[in-house]
């Protein structure tokens, strides 16, 4: 939860195929939701402002 990942996310459907360690490393270099989400945003913002940019200098 400290990462934003819902309560009931499953990093894999039986930790016994995966391993405890290999389940940890994979929270530990996943990206948060959260952060992905505001990096997205950000992202598009930024392609929607350049769109209006280029259109600009067409004039």
């Amino acid at each position: 939860m400290i990462q934003t990942f819902p309560e009931d996310y499953r990093f894999a459907d039986d930790i016994s195929d995966v391993g405890i360690h290999k389940i940890g490393r994979l929270i530990g270099n996943a990206v948060p939701p959260k952060l992905g989400e505001i990096v997205g945003k950000r992202i598009f913002e930024f392609l929607q402002w350049s769109d209006r940019q280029a259109t600009i200098g067409d004039f």
